[in-house]
């Protein structure tokens, strides 16, 4: 039964890549079902699909770590880490399956089982690394369209998680009882893609987007020379906004128009990644809360790491930032939106999360963060702007992507 070992890890990856095939998604919990439920799920086969698909889908993130000079001893030992705890747990439910003494209560068992494996992937994948928090870009629910993800706004992101393992599981039952269930476990999909809310147009001040890293100590001319490129061809510009780190130092003039960027300030001995936001009357800072392990921290049972300069986070809360009279924003950086289940503000304003995807150097991960993006705004029932250098886009409650004024990505200005 190697094939369907390999076929399952196939389906679970291969969305993640090409979302085009997002279908295919469905399949990959139905193939471990059945080999669950036939007592055909082997050890070494649970091991074998654990590091196809860890090795997969962590590809992008370890490849970052070693980009940043984080040392490969962490990288190696966070797939390890993966591997063992996926292996692990879903080994324990395949021999809690067994316990039904019938096939339909194998299933029901298994499928719960999984489902709260999807959960703690999802919420506590990372509890061993000083943070209670799971990671987002193993969900297999951000790779649907959002016509399929508006259950979440019933459900939560828990309840879809077991709906999804429910009616999967439910479809191996297809294979050894009676085809027509393969067809029914669906339905419920089926019906939530048709009643799914039709687009709603929503007025959003007029947006622009300026993906550079200015490495400048003046990075208010190189600003300035963009910004007046923008509005040559979108002069009812409201608000500039620069990705996360898109300079070193704070641009020290004021601009006749609000304009938030992501600054990186390094030290001998730390870093700080912040946000700025500065208008003609106002400047405010917003430093980052939240620091990713083995990129902007190494945990302290990692002492022979290069990489020595950690990370500066501040304990403040996330403020609100008034852009104008009718437009209010609560800054978030990268990880403090990817890494936080529920949102860690008490505002109801629209987030505005900066992320920097640069260090990403496979395409398909980039994607996959806007994506991310856009399944927690239905997840915190909130409009996000998310700003990276690759994606741009505004998503509101329903999921629905809103586009805004950008430049050409990837620019590098030394």
């Amino acid at each position: 039964m190697a094939y369907l070992i390999l076929f399952s890890a196939f389906c679970y990856c291969f969305p993640f890549y090409n979302t085009f095939f997002w279908w295919l998604i469905f399949l990959f919990p139905t193939s471990l079902a059945y080999l669950a439920i036939q007592n055909k799920l082997t050890f070494p086969g649970i091991i074998l699909w654990a590091f196809f698909v860890m090795s997969c889908h962590l590809a992008p993130i370890i490849t970052g770590f070693f980009d940043i000079h984080t040392g490969a001893v962490g990288p190696i030992v966070f797939l390890v880490y993966t591997v063992c705890i996926t292996a692990t747990i879903l080994w324990c439910i395949a021999k809690f399956t067994q316990l039904g003494a019938t096939y339909i209560s194998r299933a029901m068992i298994w499928a719960i089982g999984f489902g709260l494996y999807l959960i703690l992937i999802d919420q506590y994948l990372l509890i061993f690394f000083g943070h209670l928090e799971g990671l987002i870009f193993l969900n297999p629910l951000v790779v649907l369209p959002s016509q399929l993800l508006t259950i979440i706004s019933t459900l939560g992101l828990n309840g879809s998680l077991l709906l999804f393992s429910l009616t999967t599981s439910t479809a191996a039952l297809g294979f050894s009882k009676n085809k027509l269930l393969l067809l029914l476990s669906m339905l419920p999909w089926v019906v939530i893609y048709y009643l799914a809310p039709a687009t709603v147009e929503k007025k959003y001040p007029e947006i622009a987007h300026i993906p550079i890293m200015c490495r400048s100590k003046k990075p208010e001319i190189i600003i300035a020379h963009y910004v007046n490129n923008i509005f040559q061809y979108h002069p009812k510009i409201e608000l500039i906004i620069l990705p996360e780190s898109a300079c070193n130092h704070k641009p020290n003039s004021s601009f006749d128009f609000p304009i938030i960027t992501g600054i990186t300030e390094k030290s001998p001995s730390q870093k700080i990644n912040k946000l700025s936001f500065i208008s003609s009357d106002q400047s405010h800072d917003y430093v980052k809360k939240h620091a990713i392990p083995f990129a902007e921290y190494i945990p302290s049972f990692f002492y022979w790491s290069s990489h020595k300069i950690p990370l500066y986070t501040s304990q403040n809360k996330h403020p609100l930032w008034q852009i104008k009279p009718d437009f209010c924003v609560v800054p978030y950086i990268c990880s403090e939106l990817f890494f936080n289940h529920n949102p860690d503000d008490p505002f109801d304003a629209p987030i505005l999360a900066l992320c920097n995807d640069w260090w990403f150097k496979m395409p398909h991960f980039k994607k996959l963060m806007a994506l991310a993006a856009r399944l927690r705004a239905m997840q915190w029932n909130r409009a996000i702007i998310y700003i990276s250098y690759s994606y741009a886009q505004i998503f509101d409650q329903f999921g629905h992507g809103h586009p805004i004024a950008t430049t050409p990505s990837d620019l590098w200005i030394e």
